[in-house]
């Protein structure tokens, strides 16, 4: 009985490659498309008038807020700090 040789799987078979690149091709196009619908709505939008002032005051009026909350937490990382130093040392 002669022995065959083992069958020789052409490329094609476990390459997917081309299926890879038409699926990127394929998601390429959709991008653009809505790069460019975005584009389109941010152009509109920009020429409409925004008022800044009710922006800038919640943000100038919450710093303080901000400032107290920070600070609280550095004191609490600190004090544990402090303290697990005064408990290893005695």
């Amino acid at each position: 009985m002669k022995q065959q040789a083992p069958k020789q799987f052409a490329r094609d078979e476990f390459d997917n490659t081309g299926a890879i690149r038409r699926i990127a091709s394929a998601n390429l196009k959709t991008a653009a498309k809505a790069a460019v619908l975005a584009l389109g709505t941010a152009a509109a939008s920009a020429q409409a008038a925004i008022s800044t002032t009710e922006v800038t005051t919640s943000i100038t009026d919450a710093s303080a807020a901000i400032a107290v909350v920070g600070a609280a937490v550095l004191v609490l990382i600190v004090g544990i700090k402090v303290w697990k130093w005064i408990g290893r040392a005695l």
